[in-house]
């Protein structure tokens, strides 16, 4: 049986309240860049692979670890975070002056709705992961994937098999993915693979020496 490790980027710009633009541009604060460090320092199973996302954020939270044991990292299209507003409509905005659409968007939970050009819809997001989901047999044991929390929100969601097609499957997604406790650094691990169901643990032992960061909206990047 293997284990995957999922780890969240650290503290971002829009984690910390300030303004961002580009959602794949987002960086990291000087805290997340401390995070980042802590977590390369306290990693103890020799990473087999390191992939990441294609956002800054995720990147720079990889960069230590990978120093730290001579991995290059991969990217991969799948990963990135959900992107459910349009950035050319809140660019320059915080999470705090997003508010208002966020809530709105999530109030009326359209898994079809599209919150314009440059924006995915739910059920794109969700079909996205599930893209992602066969991949994990391919990954070797002790891989680590830095990626974003919504996306891992969602992987837990479709691992127990949770529908995402209706208005009550997205307000639930939503509860749960507010409620998960996944602070930035945060670690999971997938265990599994091949014919046997993944399962997915928290794990404390790491998480809890990261500063709990939830920023004020739970961003949608």
């Amino acid at each position: 049986m293997k284990t995957i490790h999922l780890v969240r980027h650290g503290e971002s710009a829009a984690n910390a309240g300030l303004p961002t633009s580009d959602p794949g541009l987002i960086p990291l604060t000087a805290r997340g860049h401390a995070q980042a460090a802590q977590l390369s320092e306290m990693w103890a199973p020799n990473p087999s692979a390191i992939v990441t996302s294609e956002y800054v954020r995720a990147k720079d939270t990889a960069r230590p670890l990978s120093m730290r044991f001579g991995l290059e990292p991969t990217t991969h299209p799948l990963l990135h975070e959900f992107v459910a507003l349009d950035p050319d409509q809140v660019t320059g905005n915080t999470v705090l002056e997003r508010r208002p659409l966020v809530d709105s968007y999530w109030a009326e939970s359209d898994p079809t709705r599209r919150m314009g050009e440059g924006a995915e819809t739910f059920v794109e997001f969700a079909a996205r992961v599930d893209g992602y989901l066969p991949q994990l047999d391919a990954l070797p044991h002790e891989a680590v994937i830095v990626g974003h929390g919504m996306w891992f929100a969602m992987l837990v969601w479709r691992t127990m098999k949770f529908p995402v097609d209706d208005h009550v499957a997205m307000k639930s997604f939503r509860a749960f993915q507010i409620g998960l406790p996944m602070p930035n650094c945060g670690v999971y691990e997938v265990h599994g693979g091949g014919a046997a169901a993944w399962r997915i643990e928290f794990n404390a032992k790491i998480s809890r020496q990261m500063p709990t960061v939830r920023d004020p909206a739970h961003t949608i990047q």
